[in-house]
């Protein structure tokens, strides 16, 4: 079990007071309170662990919920599944990384969690149109 789940309590529920002075439980604002706790946590294990491999399953334990649960709520709130946020982040840094270029593909390929040079070359292209090499040369002059 992760450590996480061992500290995921639920919230306590909200309570409303109807017109008529009677009191009910709103679970609408209590399971979107839950959910939204549920992403950030993800949200907060991804940017610190992009640079490692990741899965759908160490994720969502983070985020205390099952896989499929996870990725429904992901994709309805973020706008892509948990892997193609995963892999967006770390274009993201090896973007960054490439403008600075002070480390060589090789070393950034396998310092975000990718196989190989390859690995990387490939999912960079498939995210931006261009190889990484490519970006580099257009980086260059227009500096």
């Amino acid at each position: 079990m992760h450590e996480c789940l061992r500290n995921c309590s639920p919230l306590p529920p909200r309570s409303c007071t109807r017109k008529d002075g009677s009191r009910t439980i709103d679970t609408t604002v209590e399971r979107h309170d839950v959910r939204m706790r549920a992403l950030v946590r993800a949200l907060v294990h991804i940017e610190a662990h992009f640079r490692e491999p990741l899965t759908l399953g160490v994720i969502a334990d983070v985020a205390c919920v099952s896989k499929f649960h996870f990725a429904r709520l992901f994709r309805a709130e973020i706008g892509m599944s948990p892997m193609q946020y995963v892999r967006w982040r770390r274009v993201m840094e090896a973007k960054r990384l490439l403008r600075a270029g002070q480390q060589p593909l090789v070393a950034i390929a396998l310092g975000l969690g990718y196989f190989d040079h390859s690995h990387f070359s490939r999912s960079f292209h498939l995210a931006t149109g261009i190889r990484p090499h490519q970006y580099m040369a257009t980086r260059a002059r227009s500096a």
